[in-house]
């Protein structure tokens, strides 16, 4: 085989690999994940506004929240109670929503830039196929 016509089949082969990755990453786009990042997000929106109708109303008698805890009135401090019980597990849900959209993010971003830095040493980059990381894979092999 001549060289002009290896070179032909390695720059065939390359367009494939490249026009694949094009085609896997239009899938990305489109597959469930991102729909499931949009349903999140709608649903974070939608605490947010609830957040801020709760800011607007105020605490019986202008009191804060740990004043009612110690109210005399008895059905009064155990709903001061139950607000605060529910204050803190919405604190730590929202704490752990953050950390899976951030986990997410830094995973995506990781996979992006290895598979530009594939792209950029002329090499092919297979993403992993479960949670073990991807392995750069010579294009001569």
């Amino acid at each position: 085989m001549s060289d002009l016509a290896h070179l032909k089949t390695l720059l065939t082969a390359q367009v494939e690999t490249l026009i694949q990755m094009h085609s896997l990453g239009d899938q990305g786009l489109a597959c469930t994940v991102l729909d499931q990042i949009d349903h999140a997000l709608d649903l974070v929106a939608a605490r947010t506004t609830i957040f801020e109708q709760l800011r607007g109303l105020p605490f019986p008698n202008n009191s804060p929240l740990p004043a009612l805890l110690q109210h005399r009135d008895s059905s009064l401090r155990a709903l001061a109670r139950e607000a605060q019980f529910h204050a803190e597990r919405v604190i730590a849900q929202d704490k752990k929503i953050q950390e899976q959209l951030r986990l997410l993010h830094s995973n995506i971003r990781a996979e992006l830039q290895k598979t530009q830095l594939a792209l950029q040493l002329d090499r092919t980059y297979h993403p992993p196929a479960s949670r073990n990381s991807g392995a750069f894979i010579d294009k001569q092999r």
